[in-house]
């Protein structure tokens, strides 16, 4: 049985359950409502409209006569459009990572992906060269860097230190992150050739959306449209290990950017939205949709 779907469908839900030590039961599922606060009197009208605690409007407003997706609603996973500006939910840190003139599609700098025990996983043909400090050779980040700019075959590097002497790795691609004991630095990608966009909120775009997704906890009703995250698979791992204790793991970074979709998608036409207009001419024609990610409809019967 779909447990959730049931409970949220119905108000509540009845279903038997067996013990493995022996005896069976029913048990009872029933969604609780939260309380209200008492209204804030003094709130003016302008702050009184409908944002969830991670500031993303609750209500998705479209525009149905043109082609872009909820033209006046901004997801913390979308890309931040260049007409947005810096309004919830973009962030100052997201904001500051657009380049000038560029309308938010543009080539990232080198962007670390978490710090701690772990490099890219053990296929020889993916380690293009290790690179051990000596008197004549550094292995610091920024020779790393500079290393992996050089072949155009590099996706990524390590940078660090192996049992307190420092090293630089350089990968031409990672599909899996692996522990090694003794290890310790950052790992980065390196994306030369891929244009990417700086998303709105990368923290709540994590913990709202792509957490929940990798779980397969999320769901819906509605179409969000909403790019794919670059090294999305290396940035779940490091999440992954997160639940099963983080050992080896000092930090996992945020997600950033995403890959910017293609002209004349859905995913594209995205990078077009703008704030919603304090005024509209007399007849326009809007549509309002709750974020169905977040909210849902409750049916009146079986709530007290």
């Amino acid at each position: 049985i779909d447990l959730i779907a049931d409970v949220f469908n119905q108000g509540t839900a009845t279903f038997p359950v067996t013990y493995t030590a022996g005896g069976s039961d029913t048990l009872t599922a029933a969604v609780e409502l939260l309380r209200c606060d008492a209204p804030n009197l003094t709130q003016s009208e302008a702050d009184d409209r409908a944002e969830t605690a991670d500031g993303a409007v609750a209500v998705m407003v479209d525009d149905p006569l043109t082609e872009i997706p909820f033209d006046y609603w901004l997801h913390p996973c979308h890309c931040a459009p260049h007409l947005w500006g810096q309004n919830d939910p973009v962030t100052a840190e997201a904001f500051g990572e657009i380049p000038a003139g560029s309308r938010n599609v543009f080539r990232p700098r080198p962007f670390p992906i978490l710090t701690g025990q772990f490099a890219c996983g053990v296929k020889a043909e993916d380690l293009l060269q290790v690179i051990v400090e000596s008197d004549v050779q550094a292995a610091d980040l920024e020779e790393c860097q500079a290393q992996c700019a050089k072949k155009s075959e590099c996706r990524y590097f390590f940078a660090g230190e192996v049992l307190s002497a420092k090293q630089c790795r350089l990968y031409s691609s990672c599909e899996f992150l692996y522990r090694e004991l003794g290890l310790s630095g950052t790992l980065y990608s390196y994306p030369k050739d891929t244009e990417v966009c700086a998303i709105a909120n990368p923290d709540a775009c994590w913990h709202i959306t792509r957490r929940r997704q990798n779980l397969g906890a999320f769901n819906s009703s509605v179409e969000l449209y909403l790019p794919d995250c670059l090294d999305q698979a290396l940035f779940e791992q490091c999440d992954e290990a997160l639940f099963v204790g983080g050992v080896g793991v000092e930090v996992c970074e945020l997600c950033k950017f995403a890959v910017v979709p293609a002209e004349g998608t859905p995913l594209r036409r995205a990078l077009s939205k703008s704030l919603f207009r304090s005024s509209y001419a007399h007849g326009t024609l809007l549509k309002a949709t709750c974020w169905s990610e977040r909210y849902s409809s409750l049916p009146r019967t079986n709530f007290e």
